[in-house]
């Protein structure tokens, strides 16, 4: 709905003069796909939101308001017999003014209804007969026939004979001479509906009538008889594919009527009122009728449309009449048949019941069009940049003279009460403006309505949002929950929103927040906490699925910054996924600083949130995270500012925090930090950065060997006991620590990689009983594949393995779910040799040596088995 409105906003800007324009232009200034601009331009054409130049390229352009409204002068003219159609002055406003004039053109036009089934065609036919008698333009006595040519499709003779007339003797059963429908309408309206079932041959007689107002019946050939006859045409269908050339040429005047879901949310609810109304006073009955089922069929996308809606209704009456004799009819929601789909409305039991008095008058089309004259005051001033408190002034008094101008019906007052809740629940609650509290009734009451936009308000949303961007956001936001309303009523409403909004949302924020969580409610419930607490929108929040991977979260969070971030940084919380990949995917899409914190919580979303409403540096606030919360964070490139080493050991974190432990006693004073992030992560790390992201990165300590292309100094810690590996070591860290330093710190890993600091590290299982199963697993390796390990790797295989038997232990009950990465078919032969070893383990420790532990403990032997 956001990408539409912004391409009609932007067809309106680029055809201000005018000009046609190709949906290659749009998505120029737009940086968009063409084709995803052409989609938004057909469905706006269909929403009859702007017009089509066929041709190659397609070229587009918005209905001009000068087209649209003509003047105040048409709009206040009276429309006789269309004012008692709902719609007269909204929806159908154009319709009827085209009608007006092809009935007003001397001698008239020919004119053609399109539309789906039970738009109200036959309804239209018949008004456009009633005005043309009220203006005069044909007699008071005037026919009016109406032939239905589906009823002769299959047997085009007889709908000829019934046009046309027929001469006694001219075909089988022509006992006498008959006159057709051409003569019968002399002087007056014939309607041809579902006019498309009008065969070639009988399309090619009827337009030569329209050219000379000429025909012969039937079986005479010698003498032509004349008529003046007004036609009225109506189909279902696409006229060029069903009509001659020469037949549509003849027909001046073309209009097309909305489905009763393309009408504006008022029009359906007085269409609805207006048919319970008919029920009540039918069956001298109240009715009462529930939220939900005005709900259901105001949201109805039925194919049947306005027709089908009112045998709803009636159906509906007649049911609950014949099963009750109260005085009040009540019709639920479950009286309403819900075979037809419903629209997006979401009413949330929002709408209250409605109440029919069956004494109550005819329910008539309620105002749709105040005067322009006010709305246009409001574009003006916003367009000649007058002060924002001078704006809000205008505004309150625009809101006032709209509610005066346009009283609701009982049933738009029912639905209003949901638009005001929706206030509550997006402005006040979501967004935190709680001073805006009271303005929901008015706005409610005036979104309900269906209020054209007057000329240049696409421009002045231009000039109003670049000076207060977040009023605007929410404004859209507000707007763009509301079913039913049009999107030229959405233009003006959503700058009378933002104007009024802009006396109380905090503007100048230098940062935005983001909150994303995975679950239905998660981010926004935080969202709407710390936005009501800061009393103003500080976060917006996205929902993720539960599925949703790091890669969806980087899509939305990219909407989100090229659609709505105005400022020069970014504070993206997240729950989880990682750290490194958000901020290097992220960091170019913004001009200004980006700040990633994971694990988020409440209290660390409203510290944070005040922060940034007290205008904090982004400095300090990312600092101050880093500093106060046991979370990760961050905020630059590459993997840490200050120089640091990285310890991580396949057989987990605890191994690595245990020697991180070690090392920071002989780095003490040394502005070296130890860092000990998961081996996964130190891979994938490896895999999607270059080594400038490692720059500050001295040294990487790990169980297993780095890619060769990996030039960043690293070693395996069991190496370290070798004299090679001690003494690169010591190179490594000369500068960090003393040679004496040195000598008890190699001591320290030698006592720590000792078969006792095994036993030390074993907290549930026996270490004696482990150390003589692990012993056993080795020396079955050693034999099956005829290996002589060192005593390193068998350190590495002793201290893995032991350790892999705990973990897998504690966590027996647990399945794997994490999958495995792709492995060369040379190895298979090893997962079969290594369930093979570890199956007495399994049974008797009751755990199951999964596929990832072996493709880890096959890191450490393959390069041995394939020597």
């Amino acid at each position: 709905m956001l990408a539409k409105q912004k391409v009609l906003e932007e067809l309106q800007t680029l055809t201000e003069n005018g000009s046609w324009v190709s949906a290659e232009d749009i998505a120029k200034v737009l940086g968009i796909s063409r084709q995803n601009v052409s989609h938004y331009c057909n469905q706006l054409h269909n929403e009859r939101e702007i017009q089509r130049k066929p041709g190659r390229p397609v070229l587009w352009k918005t209905i001009q308001k000068s087209t649209q409204y003509r003047n105040l002068n048409i709009r206040q003219k009276s429309l006789g017999p269309f004012e008692q159609i709902i719609g007269h002055d909204g929806s159908l406003h154009e319709v009827i003014l085209k009608c007006i004039s092809a009935i007003e053109y001397p001698g008239g036009l020919n004119i053609l209804l399109q539309g789906p089934s039970g738009v109200g065609k036959s309804f239209i036919a018949h008004k456009i007969f009633d005005y043309a008698r009220v203006q005069k333009v044909v007699r008071e006595d005037a026919p009016f026939m109406v032939l239905n040519c589906a009823d002769y499709a299959d047997n085009p003779e007889l709908l000829s004979a019934a046009l046309f007339g027929y001469k006694q003797g001219a075909f089988t059963g022509a006992v006498k001479n008959q006159s057709g429908l051409l003569e019968s309408a002399d002087g007056g309206y014939l309607f041809l509906d579902e006019v498309h079932r009008l065969s070639s041959e009988n399309q090619e007689k009827l337009f030569l009538f329209m050219d000379s107002g000429r025909f012969r019946p039937i079986g005479d050939n010698s003498k032509w008889q004349h008529a003046k006859v007004r036609f009225i045409f109506a189909t279902t269908e696409d006229i060029n594919k069903f009509f001659l050339d020469t037949f549509t040429r003849r027909i001046e005047v073309s209009v097309k009527l909305p489905a009763f879901f393309e009408r504006p949310m008022n029009e359906r609810l007085a269409l609805i009122q207006s048919f319970f109304v008919d029920e009540a006073q039918n069956l001298h009955r109240d009715i009462k009728v529930s939220g939900q089922a005005i709900a259901v069929l105001a949201g109805a996308r039925s194919t049947g449309n306005v027709g089908q809606i009112r045998g709803k209704i009636k159906l509906a009456c007649a049911d609950v009449f014949s099963q009750t004799n109260s005085t009040t009819l009540f019709v639920g929601e479950g009286a309403i048949s819900s075979d037809f789909k419903i629209s997006s409305i979401d009413p949330e039991n929002e709408i209250e019941p409605l109440l029919i008095r069956w004494q109550a008058s005819k329910v008539m089309a309620v105002k749709a069009t105040p005067n322009l004259l006010i709305l246009s005051n409001l574009v003006d001033h916003v367009l000649r940049r007058t002060p924002a408190n001078r704006l809000g002034t205008l505004a309150q008094q625009v809101i006032k003279q709209l509610r005066i101008q346009m009283p609701l019906s009982e049933i738009q007052r029912s639905w209003s009460k949901a638009y005001i809740k929706r206030w509550q629940k997006i402005v006040v609650r979501k967004y935190g403006v709680t001073q805006a509290q009271l303005l929901g009734v008015p706005i409610g009451e005036v979104a309900v309505q269906n209020i054209q936009a007057p000329d240049q308000t696409t421009k002045a949303l231009k000039i109003f949002g670049n000076q207060f961007p977040r009023s605007m956001y929410i404004a859209s936001r507000y707007i763009n929950s509301l079913d039913g309303v049009t999107q030229t009523a959405k233009a003006f409403l959503k700058l009378l929103i933002a104007i009024t909004l802009s006396d109380f949302v905090q503007e100048h924020m230098p940062l935005n927040g983001l909150l994303i969580a995975h679950g239905e409610h998660t981010a926004s419930s935080i969202q709407a906490v710390v936005n009501q607490l800061c009393g103003n929108y500080i976060f917006e929040a996205i929902d993720m699925p539960i599925e949703s991977g790091v890669e969806q979260i980087i899509q939305r969070v990219r909407q989100f910054i090229n659609n709505e971030v105005q400022s020069n940084g970014l504070v993206l919380l997240v729950d989880m996924g990682s750290l490194n990949q958000l901020y290097t995917q992220l960091k170019n899409d913004l001009k200004g600083e980006l700040l990633v914190i994971d694990n988020v919580t409440t209290a660390v979303a409203l510290d944070i949130g005040l922060k940034m409403q007290s205008h904090v540096a982004f400095d300090r606030i990312a600092e101050d995270a880093q500093t106060n919360y046991r979370i990760n964070i961050q905020y630059f490139e590459g993997f840490a500012q200050k120089s640091n080493i990285i310890i991580s050991c396949m057989s987990g974190l605890g191994i690595s925090k245990q020697l991180s432990q070690i090392f920071s006693k002989y780095f003490n004073g040394s502005n070296l930090d130890i860092f000990t992030p998961d081996y996964r992560t130190v891979r994938k790390l490896i895999d999607q950065n270059n080594e400038d992201y490692f720059k500050k990165t001295k040294l990487v300590i790990t169980t297993s060997a780095l890619p060769h292309t990996f030039s960043i100094p690293n070693i395996n810690i069991y190496d370290i006991l070798n004299p090679k590996g001690s003494s690169r070591l010591e190179k490594l860290l000369e500068n960090e620590i003393t040679q004496g330093q040195f000598h008890e710190l190699m001591q320290e890993l030698v006592r720590f990689f000792s078969l006792e600091g095994i036993a030390d590290r074993l907290n549930f299982l026996n270490p004696k009983m482990v150390i003589s199963e692990v012993e056993t697993v080795v020396s079955k390796y050693e034999n099956i594949y005829k290996l002589d390990l060192s005593g390193t790797v068998k350190l590495n295989l002793y201290m893995h393995i032991a350790l892999m038997m705990e973990r897998l232990f504690i966590a027996r009950t647990e399945t794997d779910d994490e999958g495995v990465r792709e492995l060369q078919s040379e190895v298979a032969e090893f997962f079969l040799v290594s369930h093979s070893i570890f199956q007495p383990m399994e049974i008797k420790y009751g755990f199951k040596v999964n596929d990832y532990e072996l493709s880890l403990l096959y890191e450490i032997l393959g390069p041995y088995i394939r020597k």
